[in-house]
């Protein structure tokens, strides 16, 4: 398995809370890639079958600390490679602010959104909905 890399359209590392993680891997034709962070699932991409890419959504509160990273190519013959790597999620201090409201959600309206959006995401597509490169405030700023 090609080595594992961050390309030049990516968040350098360490990854920051609120961003995108996005892997990519030179991979090898015929070869398929999946992979974790932290214990969820990597759906990786190609528009040659020989670079491979990943997104994956950080929260932007989520814990700071070490996270796991994991790639597994399956090769044609069925032999598999596993590369693993520990990786920095660092605190981008977005600070807070209390917001008071009167009424909020109830908890059947919030079970409803969370379903809702764990369906959604649990299926990835392998259609690309996008053209070009991700332009990141950090490449061009202002």
């Amino acid at each position: 398995m090609a080595p594992f890399y961050y390309n030049d359209h990516s968040q350098p590392l360490p990854i920051l809370q609120g961003e995108a993680l996005e892997v990519g891997v030179d991979g090898v034709k015929g070869t398929t890639y999946t992979g974790s962070f932290n214990g969820e699932p990597l759906a990786f991409y190609s528009d040659d079958g020989a670079q491979f890419y990943s997104f994956h959504g950080i929260q932007a509160q989520a814990e700071t600390g070490i996270y796991p990273l994991s790639i597994t190519a399956t090769h044609a013959d069925g032999t598999t490679q596993t590369f693993e790597q520990l990786v920095l999620l660092q605190d981008v201090n977005y600070g807070f602010q209390n917001v008071y409201v009167d009424t909020g959600l109830e908890p059947d309206e919030i079970a409803y959104e969370e379903s809702f959006l764990a369906e959604a995401l649990s299926n990835p597509s392998s259609e690309r909905y996008w053209d070009g490169i991700f332009n990141y405030l950090w490449m061009n700023p202002a």
